[in-house]
């Protein structure tokens, strides 16, 4: 019995021999490459972790009520101030707070800021912000459960 190879095929062979045995011949080292792929997230958490670690950063969001403010301080005491200014401007409401910056992604970084509310107004529940940030790793934007983009106020 004959067996009868085609051109095609006899070519497609060679090809799958040499791939196969060039590719085995290379050493391939994943946990380096690991290592290093490790060693970049943690300079990524560090420089966005750093971009909060200046003394007052303001974000506003604005609607028909009026500007909603968050500050957020960075002095060690984690502070934080909520107001609310009506339409022409004037301050109707100010609570204050302290706020923390955890990671909570699963599949990669997903930062969340959590506003917890103290003193007077300490029955407020809790504001959660998804954290956005720019491509030099400063946090440029925080969007609220209700999908608002708070901008930083100009």
């Amino acid at each position: 019995m004959q067996t009868k190879i085609s051109t095609s095929n006899f070519f497609l062979f060679i090809f799958l021999f040499v791939f196969v045995t060039s590719a085995s011949s290379q050493n391939i080292n994943l946990a380096s490459d690991e290592t290093e792929i490790n060693s970049n997230n943690n300079n990524i958490k560090s420089t966005i972790k750093s971009s909060m670690s200046v003394n007052d950063k303001k974000y506003c969001v604005t609607n028909y009520k009026g500007k909603y403010e968050i500050s957020l301080l960075d002095d060690g005491s984690h502070k934080g101030f909520f107001k609310l200014y009506d339409s022409n401007g004037s301050l109707i409401k100010t609570t204050q707070g302290e706020w923390m910056l955890r990671d909570e992604g699963v599949y990669g970084s997903a930062y969340i800021l959590t506003f917890e509310f103290t003193g007077i107004n300490s029955n407020l529940p809790s504001m959660k912000f998804t954290c956005q940030y720019n491509g030099s790793g400063q946090l440029q934007a925080l969007i609220d459960s209700q999908g608002r983009t708070w901008d930083m106020c100009r």
